[in-house]
């Protein structure tokens, strides 16, 4: 393998570790479909960018394609999840305070009995 192949996909796959694991082998196939293109060996880094592309044009290629979430969205879904855990969280405990103040009343009923009083003329 030539130098400029070599730096060609060292740069593909650096850009190919943001991907999830289940769309790794992307990056396994465009390697293949590279190494498969007649005298690639031969060819200059600049040759390779003018046939293939750039290795940051194909990744975001392949991002838009995929519609797969950027550092950004996935910071927002984390977000998202930790807001709904806190808000469903706060509603377990009024649940749970209501339940206990309701208990409590319970438990201090005083039962009262009606005393009358008659007098007698």
């Amino acid at each position: 393998m030539s130098k400029p192949l070599k730096k060609y996909k060292k740069e593909l796959k650096s850009l190919f570790n943001n991907v999830p694991k289940e769309k790794k082998p992307v990056y396994d196939h465009i390697c293949k479909t590279i190494d498969e293109y007649p005298n690639v060996d031969t060819m200059s880094y600049d040759e390779l960018v003018e046939q293939f592309g750039e290795p940051e044009n194909i990744y975001y290629q392949y991002i838009n394609d995929n519609d797969l979430y950027s550092p950004v969205q996935k910071h927002k879904r984390s977000y998202k999840k930790i807001f709904i855990t806190v808000l469903v969280l706060i509603l377990i405990a009024f649940v749970v305070e209501f339940i206990s103040i309701a208990y409590e009343a319970r438990k201090s009923f005083i039962d009262r009995e009606v005393v009358e009083i008659t007098y007698d003329n």
